[in-house]
């Protein structure tokens, strides 16, 4: 429950830092802000510098559609 509060509390901030990104880029940057802070989120296309192998969020994502394909979250 603490994590997915810490990722509601970066939705908040990325959406207030980068009104313009479409929902999905918003998500993405909350994912890759729970691995290095809303702070270092800067752009969307090099939002993963600085996290874990730089590219946190995207490893993230792609766990969640591997997990969701075997039946996991349905």
């Amino acid at each position: 429950m603490q994590g997915i509060d810490i990722v509601c509390d970066n939705v908040k901030a990325i959406k207030k830092n980068f009104p313009q990104w479409t929902p999905e880029q918003q998500l993405k940057g909350a994912i890759s802000a729970y691995n290095a802070r809303p702070k270092n989120v800067r752009s969307n296309d090099k939002m993963d510098i600085g996290t874990t192998k730089n590219d946190y969020s995207n490893d993230v994502i792609a766990r969640a559609q591997c997990l969701e394909r075997k039946g996991f979250g349905n």
